[in-house]
């Protein structure tokens, strides 16, 4: 296992899911509107996934590309998490981290975030609560922009790319649904315990 110098609980493989706050306008107002998704003390607003010992792939504005975790290690205010996908090993972990470089260069899909902020308002959440989730199925799909990825949304591609994981826990609802904070929280993907840097 990786591990931060800093902190050896920050453990982490190829193939690990890992989500990041940083606290700041943008950040908070993603924790803002997943808090009914909130199940632990850990709120998240970004996920990516793990590609090497060093470097990440993650959908960020303007698309999806490989970057260093060390912009996260490095910054004392952001905080990183990492879970590790149920039944890991080596070759599972390099099939999801595939998976997720196979998106790199697609671009951002600045579209679906608007969708993402709708659902979790408090009409949208109440909505999608009374109507089974059929209100936030609609709009993502009439705002997804197919080969276009949010970050939960490549996160959960390349999980779901898998025989192992694929339609399983959250992987059951459409991919371009799912935000970082449901990803995180879902019981059925992801093994105890959760890898925290802070």
């Amino acid at each position: 296992m990786k591990s931060d110098s800093r902190n050896p609980l920050a453990a982490y493989e190829v193939g690990y899911i890992g989500w990041t706050h940083v606290p700041g306008e943008l950040a908070d107002g993603i924790c803002y509107f997943e808090r009914w998704d909130r199940v632990q003390q850990i709120a998240v607003s970004h996920a990516l996934v793990v590609t090497g010992t060093e470097y990440c792939m993650e959908a960020h504005w303007p698309r999806v590309a490989s970057a260093p975790l060390s912009k996260y290690f490095n910054d004392p205010k952001t905080v990183i998490v990492f879970r590790r996908p149920r039944g890991w090993t080596p070759e599972l972990g390099r099939r999801i981290a595939d998976a997720a470089a196979s998106q790199d260069g697609a671009e951002y899909d600045l579209p679906l975030i608007i969708s993402q902020l709708a659902a979790h308002t408090l009409v949208g959440h109440y909505l999608n609560k009374w109507f089974h989730n059929k209100p936030d199925d609609y709009v993502s799909r009439w705002l997804d922009r197919k080969g276009q990825f949010i970050c939960s949304e490549l996160a959960a591609f390349a999980l779901n790319q898998q025989p192992e994981f694929r339609g399983k826990g959250i992987l059951s609802r459409p991919l371009d649904t799912i935000n970082p904070q449901e990803l995180f929280e879902d019981p059925v993907l992801f093994e105890a315990p959760i890898f925290r840097t802070r």
